[in-house]
């Protein structure tokens, strides 16, 4: 026979609170669950896309005066690019780690940011010359800086106080006529250090050249005479003084402006690759961070204010289950009271 409860002792009825109305949360992942878990690739994917972006600005930055470039303001060029990068990578970075408290208004200044380096990449690329050629950096803008008179004798004076033509005389000192036809030479010494192709003198060493009249069955011009297919200025310009060579040619003036076109445009190239980049992982990124905050509204959330600043609260009703997004794309899943409450009540 059980043992009955001491009289004395008071044992309070239960009372059931009434099921819930909603319908039990689904078993599988949410949809908003599966896309948050998007935002941590991404959010790591956009910080190492910026970790190139920072070095070029501290290399710019930390670099100086190089083949006489500093003499076509390239500092301030260098200044302004290197900064602006360095803008790049704190705002993209933010956006990542604050973006979900500040949706709209990150991603307006982001946009504009990777707006305008797109556009200085492409205007360092060349590929609209005539439309940018008042843009410091561009190839127009180079090219109009270096047929300058006046610029141009200080980037002359700078190119032989380097010593360019004396280090190549001084690397093929023993090479014939053939060695030096196969050596490698940079734009500025071909063009600066040697006469053109076109005059057909004959090698003596690097910098000393003899005059002669290279003739054929169809031409029986001098090669000093001017042709349909170009002239040959640079011909009676060129010295075999070593303090004057080629450096007033058309030739060597072309090939300094080929080297520092060069120089920048593959920091255009880097700009439009990274602008590009930057625009898909954060467009992406965005899409996610609105459709998760669409879906948290559909199931009836309600969007409030929290203490964390790092994460965004919803109020729900009873029996769903949701996520707390994470500005690092991290997801927090809770859900609301149980739909079966059962609490002892006194009598």
């Amino acid at each position: 026979m059980a043992e009955e409860a001491p009289a004395d002792v008071f044992v309070p009825p239960t009372k059931c609170l009434p099921k819930s109305p909603f319908p039990p949360p689904p078993l599988s992942m949410s949809s908003s669950g599966r896309m948050t878990r998007l935002l941590i690739p991404l959010a790591v994917l956009s910080y190492l896309l910026s970790l190139p972006v920072l070095g070029l600005a501290v290399w710019l930055l930390a670099t100086r005066d190089y083949n006489c470039e500093d003499l076509m303001q390239a500092p301030q060029i260098r200044t302004t690019i290197g900064v602006g990068l360095i803008l790049v990578f704190a705002i993209s970075n933010f956006v990542v780690y604050f973006g979900p408290r500040l949706l709209m208004p990150c991603h307006v200044i982001l946009s504009v940011v990777l707006v305008v380096m797109l556009s200085s990449g492409v205007s360092l690329v060349g590929l609209y010359k005539m439309e940018t050629r008042g843009l410091p950096g561009t190839p127009m803008w180079l090219r109009s800086r270096v047929m300058n008179v006046g610029t141009w004798v200080e980037i002359k004076n700078c190119l032989y106080d380097d010593r360019i033509c004396f280090d190549m005389e001084y690397r093929s000192s023993q090479f014939t006529s053939g060695d030096f036809t196969m050596m490698k030479l940079s734009a500025v010494e071909s063009g600066c250090c040697k006469p053109p192709e076109i005059c057909g003198m004959e090698y003596v060493n690097a910098t000393y050249w003899t005059s002669a009249t290279r003739k054929d069955a169809n031409d029986k011009r001098s090669v000093r005479d001017p042709t349909p297919y170009g002239s040959y200025d640079d011909c009676h310009v060129w010295s075999n003084d070593s303090t004057v060579l080629c450096y007033n040619c058309e030739s060597c003036k072309s090939g300094f402006v080929r080297v520092i076109s060069h120089r920048w445009r593959k920091v255009g190239v880097f700009l439009m690759v990274m602008s590009i980049l930057f625009v898909i992982v954060h467009t992406v990124r965005f899409t996610v961070l609105m459709r998760c905050e669409c879906l948290m509204e559909s199931k009836g959330g309600k969007k409030k204010k929290s203490s964390s600043s790092n994460s965004l609260d919803y109020e729900v009703p009873l029996g769903y289950s949701i996520e707390d997004i994470r500005p690092h794309g991290g997801i927090k899943k809770f859900q609301s009271a149980a739909y079966y409450n059962c609490v002892k009540k006194p009598s």
